[in-house]
C-alpha cells in the first residue's frame, strides 16, 4: 500500500482556513501536498468563493509550496504566485518564506 492516505479535511477546516484566506487573516499559507490545495480549490469552488480565494492569492496571502508537485498542483487550481525552496524540504520552505517576507519588509 501507499504510505500516505489523503484524508479529506473535515469541511469546518477547509471553511475556517477559507474564511482567513479570503479575509486576509493570515500572511500565507504553507502548502505541503498535492491533495491539500486540491480539497481547498474543490472546497472554494463548491462555495462559489474559488475567484476570490485566487484574487487573494495574487494580492495579499502567499501561497507557499513544499516542492515541485505541490506548486502543479497550485498552479493547474489558478494560483500564480508561489514561493518555493529549491530544497523540497518543510524546513527549507519556512526559510525561503522567512527570506521572502524579510526581503519585502
Amino acid at each position: 500500500g501507499l504510505p500516505y492516505r489523503h484524508m479529506p479535511p473535515q469541511q469546518e477546516d477547509l471553511e475556517r482556513l477559507l474564511t482567513e484566506i479570503t479575509e486576509e487573516k493570515v500572511d500565507a499559507v504553507a502548502f505541503t501536498s498535492a491533495p491539500q490545495i486540491r480539497f481547498l480549490a474543490e472546497y472554494a469552488l463548491s462555495c462559489g468563493k474559488l475567484q476570490a480565494m485566487l484574487h487573494t492569492f495574487e494580492t495579499g496571502v502567499l501561497a507557499v509550496s513544499v516542492g515541485r508537485i505541490t506548486s502543479d498542483a497550485l498552479k493547474e487550481a489558478g494560483v500564480k504566485r508561489i514561493i518555493m525552496p529549491e530544497q523540497e524540504r518543510m524546513g527549507s520552505m519556512i526559510v525561503e518564506l522567512g527570506r521572502y517576507l524579510a526581503a519585502r519588509s
